[in-house]
């Protein structure tokens, strides 16, 4: 038997490296050119519900939950080659210690960021390197870290080292500057960037809080902008952050603000849901625990988690009607071979939030389907009214969710981009007739098919054998050509060969499906699913059709499936 660890996923559409700490990563190298010169202040008070702290916070910050947990998948194979593969999903020990430590973090316009622990225990050494089995961890998990006394600075030196990601901490003890602090340290940390300031603390009781009586420590975190002076952002911090931290009024908020959002009958009793959703929903209630801004809802296959205004609360209430619909389609179009999995959806509030969040490498994108994090991440747009804003989000969902959908539906084997791409494309256009579903034509990408046709440019061939670097290499007008071909090339598949009568490419996609799970090679699938094809008269059939008013008025009323049924368990 061997064991052989791969990528998170082999498709996945954006690389996430190895954390060090998994927020820090977020907020790590992020600084924005700014009109104004960088500065540091904190002057907004806040009060984090679940932890009964009260502190300033930087003007105007932004509420930064938690990433999800990345997931480490591990492949088994056995001797006896007969046997199928084994795949084994596990999470960093380390990544769910720091979690479980985590309460808050902000991030203001300079990139000045701030985060806030709670020193709960020590990670144990031999769980740092450990991962965890996605199948154990509610045994497991107490036992990667244990409760201890902090009477002994050295303990409290290892906690700061393992939570930083640094080789040491090194304690040094602030006396009388803050009286209502019973201790408070700040660390020079080895081997952490320069502009990182890092505290803990333990208050002293208070008879007005119900909190104060806890043997509670906590940790701050600073990241300065790195055009700011450290020294004299280290005096701002300890007069004006440390300054500020008390004990609140010790009055729990909860966390479900999803109320006003949350469709009363999306999760109904007796609905199928899929088999992590809980663990998902752990997850995400404890990364937004302590921030008034974000909240969740959930639907039996997806949690959607965001900061957007309660303006949006009739669209988001839609949503979770028509992604369940949608789901149930794909299930018809492409039955799923393996559990379906619980997918989240975190949608940001501002465009700089997103683009922070995943890096400036893909600033250029509406959406992301992170598979390592079982993620799907939306921008929102920035241009038109609440509905045309909402009604470009819904699209990018679509699109992303179909990438979550078919991750799982295929077992995790590479896609061929000009299937997967296309397919999500295709899929922005849904429309909704109460539980009926079509799809119309992308009104972008038809004009450039169109012209495509015209000049007897529709090159196939070329996108068939398209690996995922070239699909998305180029400038945008480049990217929109590739989108736009293998949007037309599936919408033709899907609704133009019906209404053409070209039944001898009826069987393309179901033979690449077929193809793609019995050798899990998407080269092999393509050209399987292709051959006896002749390209050039595809090319023909495509421009005849794309050029056709009365071909495409014919395939825009071709359904995809009939009306999908409610699902119940049994």
């Amino acid at each position: 038997m061997r064991i052989l660890l791969i990528k998170s996923c082999a498709n996945n559409r954006l690389t996430i490296l190895s954390v060090i700490v998994f927020v820090i990563l977020l907020l790590l190298n992020l600084s924005t050119a700014f009109a104004r010169k960088p500065s540091i202040r904190f002057s907004t008070a806040v009060e984090l519900p679940q932890t009964g702290l009260r502190l300033n916070i930087m003007p105007d910050a932004k509420e930064v939950p938690m990433a999800m947990p990345r997931i480490y998948t591990y492949e088994i194979h056995s001797k006896d080659t007969k046997q199928p593969v084994m795949r084994v999903d596990a999470y960093s020990a380390l990544e769910l210690w720091r979690r479980s430590q985590y309460e808050a973090g902000w991030m203001d316009k300079f990139s000045n960021s701030l985060i806030v622990a709670k020193m709960k225990g020590l990670i144990i050494p031999e769980a740092r390197d450990r991962h965890i089995p996605v199948s154990e961890i509610d045994k497991v998990t107490n036992t990667l870290w244990q409760i201890v006394e902090w009477d002994d600075t050295s303990r409290i030196a290892r906690w700061v080292a393992d939570f930083t990601g640094v080789k040491e901490a090194f304690p040094v003890e602030i006396k009388h500057r803050q009286g209502q602090f019973s201790e408070v340290y700040s660390f020079k940390l080895t081997g952490a960037p320069a502009n990182w300031l890092a505290y803990s603390f333990k208050l002293r009781p208070n008879m007005f809080s119900r909190r104060s009586s806890e043997e509670n420590w906590f940790f701050i975190l600073v990241e300065v902008h790195p055009e700011i002076d450290i020294q004299q952002a280290r005096k701002v911090v300890e007069s004006e952050l440390l300054g500020s931290i008390g004990w609140g009024r010790g009055e729990e908020a909860s966390v479900d603000v999803s109320r006003v959002f949350q469709k009363k009958d999306a999760t109904k009793e007796g609905t199928e849901h899929a088999g992590n959703i809980e663990d998902m929903r752990s997850m995400v209630r404890e990364s937004i625990k302590n921030l008034r801004d974000w909240w969740y809802i959930e639907t039996p296959h997806y949690i959607l988690l965001s900061n957007l205004d309660t303006k949006y609360r009739s669209a988001v209430k839609e949503l979770q009607d028509k992604i369940e619909i949608l789901y149930s389609v794909w299930q018809k179009l492409m039955p799923p071979v393996s559990e379906a999995s619980a997918g989240v959806i975190r949608i940001f509030k501002d465009p700089g939030e997103y683009i922070r969040y995943v890096g400036e490498e893909y600033e250029w994108t509406l959406g992301l389907w992170i598979a390592s994090r079982q993620e799907l991440v939306i921008r929102p747009v920035d241009w038109g009214g609440t509905k045309e804003r909402m009604g470009q989000m819904l699209r990018v969902i679509y699109h992303e969710a179909f990438h979550q959908y078919l991750f799982h539906a295929l077992d995790r084997i590479e896609v061929s981009p000009w299937y997967n791409e296309g397919h999500a494309a295709f899929f922005e256009n849904v429309v909704f007739d109460g539980r009926r579903v079509n799809v119309e034509e992308d009104r972008e990408k038809v004009g450039v098919i169109e012209k495509l046709a015209r000049d007897n440019a529709l090159e196939i061939g070329l996108l068939l054998q398209m690996s995922l670097a070239e699909f998305y290499a180029g400038d945008e007008r480049a990217k929109l050509t590739r989108y736009s071909l293998a949007w037309g090339l599936i919408y033709y598949l899907r609704k133009g060969v019906p209404a053409s009568g070209n039944e001898q490419y009826a069987g393309i996609l179901q033979t690449y499906r077929d193809v793609l799970l019995k050798t899990k090679d998407h080269r092999k699938a393509t050209n399987e699913a292709f051959a006896g094809i002749n390209l050039a008269e595809l090319q023909r059939e495509m421009s005849k059709f794309w050029l056709s008013q009365r071909l495409r008025t014919k395939a825009q009323k071709t359904l995809l499936v009939q009306e999908p049924e409610r699902k119940t368990s049994l």
